[in-house]
Order: structure tokens, then C-alpha cells, then sequence
């Protein structure tokens, strides 16, 4: 939920109170921190005050976007403390309940053509779920009408076409709050589908993006996907360049955005001013105060999002340290875990160097693993990724590196024994 949560009720918080001003001063932080800090406060002592009930409000989100097959929109409560949430793993079927919030179920969840007037009624996701996942999950079909079916009686219609530079109305209406909001979809062209994929050396190229402008993009948004996390932002121009040593500045330690070895999507897309201004707005975690909101009745965000452009971007580099190179099998203990080893070095670390690549591994298919790991001394250990249909599978190995060999003995696969890889000539520019 992006709306902070207001004072829970009942809370049993701690009150500092102090003989000193400057020890006053400090009483927040205190309580915000914990009694680690209690000992740095001496002639403080501590109270209990009963924090009073925040008031609910409906939270509601929702992205238009022509493209995609249908408009998600989640209803939730803000936490006031009145509701023990969960505490579990993130469910994308059950995104609400799993991510610790209060669904709003039962809900009239009406979208409107504001141009053409037609309108469609959300059902909720868990009435037809058969284990109740999906509360506060409701759902529009972005496309034609579903006619009635053979001896069944009308049914409200539950598809709506999202168009460019249409113009809706979202409500939301419970027997105690009603929430609304209205979204213009930019009307900007998409550019046609690249027939190849891009390749990026991260040690020589630039990643030139441009695109189209047109009425009712507020910005453009650019997001790259990489192992670390996306690296997402806005701008107002319609042309970007993007360079190998780029970091992300939204990832811990500031990785850099484009790994070599991997494959990474990098998308260009038009947004409304609803989208722009939630993302472009800060909170406080304590009153919910800060949000740039456009939603009437509630919090949240509904607006628009027009995807103009998606490069698929084959991420490589060049060989310029003894262990990056292409690696083959050349010995094996049973069957080697992969017919081709790729390494690259993205980066430096505290305690050596970040490697990155992948290995091609041939069985009933092929199977590339995208890999991530660090070379310390000679000590080499690294994990795999590889995605099947929806799934990921990750694996890990272990091994040493000298001179133009790689000696794996903690194999990523069971029953496959040591494994040593030597590189083939080196790559030249």
C-alpha cells in the first residue's frame, strides 16, 4: 500500500520526559529508536500514553494502460491499529492480505467512458477464487463487451476498452465511504516493435532512446530492469542516452544498472499527471501527509500509464582482466554441469572483484543461466538464475580460478562431480 499508515489505535508507546531542554529535544527520536538509546538521556524516565484511533479512509489504486489486458484495481483501508494484519510472504494472487493490508470486499467498483459514456462493473477477484485469495482484488477487461450466455440472464458488463487519449471516471462506493477519480490516457503513438535486439558493451557504447510526444503526457517514465532491482524515473524530454557506467541510484550500494551477461528489458512510457504526481511525492510514514493525491474521497493513485517503446538489451563487455573470458569444459567428473561459462567483471568490491555472465546448459532443452558472484583471490562463487514460463529456477557454485582455468567442484546441479573449464583466446576490441 503506498499510503503510510496513520497512529495505530492502542498503542503502548513510550513518553520521555526529561529535565533538560536539550534532553527534550531528543525524546522522539528516542522513542522512535528504542531503549538503546535510553542511556545517552540521563535524569529521563519513562511514561506509557495511549496513542487515540486514526481515522480510516479508502485507499485505492489503479493504472489505465491500453496494453494490457485488463485494469487491476486494488481497495484497502488505511491502518488505523483496529485490524491485526499478516505478516507473510508477498502473494501476487493475494497482494493485499500478503502485503500486511485491510481489503475492502463487497465494493462497487464502476469504471466510466467519460467520451462515450459505456461503463463496466468490476467483480472481486475472490468470489471466484476458490481459496478466497484476491480480496480487494477487483478486475476490468480491457476490451469489447461479453454478450450473454445461452439461458443466462443479462449481466452487468465487466469489459471497458482503454484507449489512448480517452477519458474516465473510476468510483468506488461502500455503504460508508464513496471514492473517485478521473484519468486521461496520453495520446501518444507507440513506436513500432524493433525486428532486432539491441547489444550494449558497457566498457564503449550508448543506449540512445528517443521517442514521440503528444496531449496529456505529463512526463515520460524510463525503466530498466536489472539483477539489483529497476531503475525507474521521469523526465520531460523526449530523448535520453543511457551509458554503460550508469548506477542506480534506487538500489542499495549503488550497483550499476546494466550487468553484462544478461538480457535487460528497458521500457519508455508516456504517464498522466495523477501517475507523475504520486511517484513524485514524498510521505511522512507517521500522518500520511505529503502525497500529491488526485483521488476524491480517498488516497491513492489512479492514473494512466501509455508504454511507447520496449528494447530487449543483450548487456556484454569487454575482456580486459585475466578472469573474463568464454569457458569450456574440457574435463568432468560425469557430465558437466554446462557445455559454455561466461564471465565478465561489472565491478570491484571491498574484497575483490563482482563477476557477471552466464553458462548455457544442454539437456532436453536449452537452458541459459544468468549469473551473478564474486572472485576473491582465487576463490570463485557465484549463483544462476534461469527463468521457465513464470518460474525461476537459482542454483550456486563454487570453485577456483588460476591462471586460464576454472576448477568447479561444488557443482550447481546433484550428481555431477568436479568440472575445470579453460578459456578459450581472448575476446579483442
Amino acid at each position: 500500500m503506498r499510503a503510510p499508515p496513520p497512529a495505530p489505535a492502542r498503542l503502548r508507546g513510550r513518553r520521555i520526559v526529561c529535565a533538560t531542554p536539550s534532553a527534550r529535544a531528543t525524546r522522539l527520536v528516542v522513542a522512535l529508536c528504542g531503549l538503546a538509546a535510553l542511556p545517552a538521556l540521563g535524569g529521563c524516565e519513562l511514561d506509557e500514553v495511549t496513542v487515540p484511533p486514526g481515522r480510516e479512509r479508502l485507499v485505492v489504486h489503479a493504472v489505465l494502460n491500453p496494453v494490457q489486458p485488463n485494469v487491476v484495481i486494488l481497495v484497502e483501508r488505511t491502518l488505523t491499529g483496529r485490524v491485526t494484519v499478516g505478516d507473510g510472504r508477498f502473494d501476487p494472487q493475494d497482494p493485499i492480505v500478503s502485503g500486511q493490508g485491510v481489503p475492502v470486499s463487497g465494493a462497487e467498483v464502476v469504471l466510466t467512458d467519460l467520451t462515450i459514456g459505456d461503463t463496466a462493473w468490476a467483480p472481486e477477484a475472490a468470489a471466484s477464487s476458490p481459496d478466497g485469495r484476491g480480496r480487494g482484488v477487483y478486475n476490468i477487461g480491457n476490451g469489447g463487451e461479453i454478450g450473454p450466455q445461452m439461458g443466462q440472464p443479462p449481466q452487468p458488463d465487466i469489459r471497458l476498452r482503454i484507449l489512448r487519449g480517452g477519458h474516465y471516471l473510476l468510483r468506488v462506493s461502500t455503504p460508508d465511504a464513496t471514492a473517485t477519480a478521473e484519468v486521461t490516457v496520453p495520446d501518444v503513438a507507440p513506436i513500432d516493435t524493433r525486428p532486432t535486439l539491441d547489444t550494449l558493451n558497457v566498457d564503449r557504447d550508448t543506449l540512445v532512446m528517443e521517442w514521440p510526444g503528444g496531449p496529456g503526457a505529463s512526463r515520460y517514465s524510463l525503466r530498466v530492469d536489472s539483477p539489483f532491482g529497476p531503475f525507474f524515473f521521469f523526465t520531460d524530454s523526449l530523448s535520453y542516452r543511457l551509458t554503460g557506467e550508469l548506477r542506480n541510484l534506487f538500489a542499495e550500494d549503488l550497483p550499476k544498472v546494466f550487468v553484462p551477461g544478461f538480457t535487460q528489458p528497458v521500457q519508455i512510457a508516456a504517464v498522466d499527471q495523477n501517475f507523475f504526481d504520486y511517484y513524485r511525492s514524498t510521505n511522512s510514514p507517521f500522518t500520511g501527509s505529503g502525497i500529491i493525491n488526485h483521488v476524491v474521497g480517498g488516497i491513492g493513485l489512479v492514473g494512466a500509464y501509455m508504454p511507447l517503446e520496449t528494447r530487449t538489451v543483450v548487456v556484454t563487455g569487454d575482456d580486459d582482466l585475466p578472469v573474463e573470458g568464454t569457458y569450456v569444459p574440457v574435463e568432468a567428473q560425469g557430465i558437466p554441469f554446462a557445455d559454455t561459462l561466461r564471465l565478465f567483471v561489472f565491478d570491484r568490491t571491498r574484497d575483490g572483484l563482482a563477476v557477471s555472465g552466464y553458462f548455457r546448459r544442454l539437456g532436453a532443452t536449452f537452458d541459459r543461466y544468468q549469473l551473478l558472484g564474486a572472485l576473491d583471490g582465487t576463490t570463485l562463487g557465484f549463483t544462476g538464475r534461469s527463468q521457465r514460463g513464470d518460474s525461476f529456477n537459482r542454483v550456486s557454485a563454487a570453485g577456483t580460478f588460476a591462471g586460464d582455468s576454472i576448477v568447479v567442484a561444488d557443482q550447481p546441479f546433484p550428481g555431477e562431480g568436479r568440472t575445470v573449464f579453460r578459456k578459450l583466446a581472448l575476446r579483442r576490441r
